[in-house]
């Protein structure tokens, strides 16, 4: 079961955020609350404790994450950040070259930015950059309609409520009601009731080769590689929340909707073959009516455009009701037997046993987790270099979990 989480706005917040439209809320899960920076846009981006308050003592890499991620919020970092590809291109694109002339022109700004070094040798991304990076991921993936979990961790220990024994489709949690009279027997409780969800934080690697004049002109450069690294971290993040692993199948970094055991399926075709027939009408609708009733407001079906272009041409089965797929212009959706629709290249291929549609309510049932600690690294030793062009590779630190199985049903074939 997902745990409520309510925001109220707190003034609090460090000044470098504050100039570029952050806020602070106070994040309420359950009994607990955090204090969480939200970018302008509304997205969860990273704990007030990370760019205020004191350092941890017990625990130096979390201490070496929040003084290099308060630097990074600084202007002269940001300057720094922006004014470092001119001095490789000064330096002929030797980076410690480079780093030397910056050290020598500007001493501040390059004391500044040897603060943002992750231990990957990437210089972390300035907050401003970040959240509209973020924001246009959320625009663009399913980042936006999940639970979004900042932390400053590799792991994530949500606290959730475990699902109900007795009918988890009707009851979200084991806390079972009982009726009982003014002084009720005092049973001893054998069945635990909260539980903790870990989420595996992990590094997510996008390249984007650029030529060295497009980087010299730092404003160009921002909006381009902004919607580059986009693209490429929704496309990322679709297939990690829908499949649950790479395009080779070797590494299972979030864990999958497709892939998750306890979710309820419905099978699509009761008959014969991997195909669509006149009775997959009537088993749609029968996995449409079993999602409980709390997530059906939200919900949304994703499939892919083949499994879509397979429905519109179905024919109508007995009941002569025929799934219909159109456009709501009032909401700027397409939908599928009115249900917001989401057609999604990192579904399964049509024609294949196995799940294939996905319906369900991912705020309730997916939760991600992310760090606000995102790098950016300019390789020049690199083939690209011979052609007047270098690799940008874009760091960003997310996981994903299923938290809540009862929120989604399958469509198998």
């Amino acid at each position: 079961m997902a745990v409520m989480e309510r925001s109220a706005k707190v003034t609090a917040l460090p000044g470098g955020l504050a100039r570029h439209g952050f806020e602070v809320k106070t994040i309420h899960y359950g009994s607990r609350q955090a204090q969480v920076i939200h970018t302008p846009s509304g997205v969860p981006f990273a704990p007030l404790e990370v760019y205020d308050g004191p350092y941890p003592t017990q625990d130096a890499k979390l201490a070496r994450y929040m003084q290099a991620a308060r630097w990074s919020q600084r202007n002269d970092y940001k300057a720094a950040f922006w004014r470092f590809p001119t001095f490789l291109r000064k330096a002929g694109w030797n980076a410690d070259f480079a780093f030397a002339m910056l050290h020598h022109d500007q001493p501040a700004e390059a004391k500044a930015l040897s603060e943002g070094v992750d231990s990957l040798g990437g210089y972390l991304v300035p907050p401003d950059f970040l959240s509209e990076i973020v924001s246009a991921v959320s625009e663009q993936s399913l980042l936006g309609m999940a639970t979004l979990r900042p932390t400053t961790s590799d792991v994530l220990y949500a606290p959730r409520f475990l699902p109900s024994l007795v009918a988890p489709s009707v009851r979200s949690t084991r806390l079972e009601p009982t009726v009982t009279g003014e002084t009720p027997n005092q049973t001893p409780v054998t069945d635990t009731q909260f539980g903790l969800l870990p989420v595996l934080v992990r590094v997510f690697r996008s390249k984007v080769r650029v030529s060295r004049d497009l980087l010299m002109d730092a404003e160009w450069a921002m909006a381009y590689l902004k919607d580059a690294f986009a693209r490429d971290l929704g496309t990322q993040i679709n297939q990690q929340v829908l499949v649950g692993h790479d395009p080779t199948g070797a590494l299972v970094n979030f864990e999958g909707i497709l892939a998750n055991p306890a979710i309820p399926t419905t099978n699509l075709q009761p008959g014969a073959g991997d195909t669509l027939s006149t009775t997959s009408e009537a088993q749609w609708r029968a996995l449409k009516s079993s999602l409980p009733g709390q997530y059906r407001n939200n919900a949304v079906v994703i499939m892919g455009t083949d499994l879509l272009t397979a429905w519109e041409n179905q024919a109508p089965g007995p009941s002569g009701r025929p799934t219909s797929v159109r456009r709501d212009d009032y909401h700027g959706v397409y939908v599928f037997d009115e249900v917001p629709l989401i057609t999604s290249g990192e579904m399964p291929t049509y024609g294949q046993p196995g799940p294939i549609l996905i319906y369900g309510d991912l705020r309730s049932g997916y939760l991600i987790a992310n760090r606000s600690d995102t790098s950016m690294q300019i390789i020049t030793e690199s083939v690209a270099a011979d052609y007047d062009e270098v690799d940008v590779i874009l760091r960003a630190r997310l996981g994903g979990v299923v938290q809540n199985p009862d929120a989604f049903r399958l469509g198998t074939l």
